[in-house]
This record gives C-alpha cells, sequence and structure tokens, in this order.
C-alpha cells in the first residue's frame, strides 16, 4: 500500500499517516475522497502531490503509477515574505 502524508490541519482530520491501496495517483485521490469526504476533495483542489520527493507534475500527473514501497505528501502551496 501507498503511504499519503496530508499537510497538517487536513491530517488532524484524517490521520497523520494513511495507507491507501492504489495503482495510480488518480486512484489514491478517488479512494481518498470516497474514503473521507469533502474535506480531501477541498484538499485536493489546492494540494500538489509529491511522490517520493519529486512533484507529480514532474512526473505523469494523475497518470503517475504507484507501489506498495511509495510516500506520497500533500502539499499546500504557501507564500510570504
Amino acid at each position: 500500500m501507498a503511504v499519503l502524508i496530508p499537510f497538517f490541519e487536513l491530517g488532524e482530520r484524517v490521520g497523520h499517516r494513511v495507507e491507501i491501496e492504489a495503482g495510480t495517483l488518480k486512484e489514491l485521490v478517488d479512494v481518498g475522497i470516497a474514503r473521507f469526504g469533502s474535506p480531501f476533495a477541498d484538499a485536493v483542489k489546492v494540494s500538489t502531490f509529491v511522490i517520493n520527493g519529486r512533484a507529480n507534475t514532474a512526473l505523469k500527473g494523475k497518470r503517475t503509477p504507484l507501489g506498495s514501497e511509495d510516500t506520497i505528501w500533500m502539499v499546500r502551496p504557501a507564500a510570504g515574505g
């Protein structure tokens, strides 16, 4: 199972380390939405996914394949000065 590490606020609601059986990032997102509902769906809209240290945008996007040893971080964009 792939391990999902959500950002802190979402982690407080769904757990800070979530194991999800999924073959692709899209499947992981779909399972997360089915399991956790709107808090997870809302978080997906504003998050970037980092798979083993690489942003999904640098890989195959939501078609990125996942394996049992993969760690996926949900990262919210941040800005400041």
